[in-house]
């Protein structure tokens, strides 16, 4: 849901409520500014958190932890084993 932006660049609506789902609907299909507007809006949004050199830190500090945590068992269980 970190995507969504109250009325900037979505909407969030209730689990089974139909009538405000129909009125979104209705809302976006009549007011093409607002439609353009979200997802200009959107896109921006998308652009500023998901840029590909955050996603590839994040994937390089996530990969570093999981070797690290390996590298920590690896040593327990080799210290278990001389006891």
């Amino acid at each position: 849901m970190e995507q969504v932006e109250r009325g900037v660049t979505g909407f969030f609506l209730l689990l089974g409520d139909a009538e405000a789902v129909a009125f979104r609907i209705g809302q976006m299909l009549s007011d093409g500014d607002l439609r353009r507007e979200m997802g200009a809006q959107a896109a921006r949004v998308a652009r500023s958190r998901f840029n590909l050199e955050q996603q590839v830190s994040k994937y390089l500090n996530w990969y570093r932890e999981i070797l690290e945590d390996w590298k920590l068992k690896k040593k327990e269980s080799q210290c278990a084993v001389r006891l």
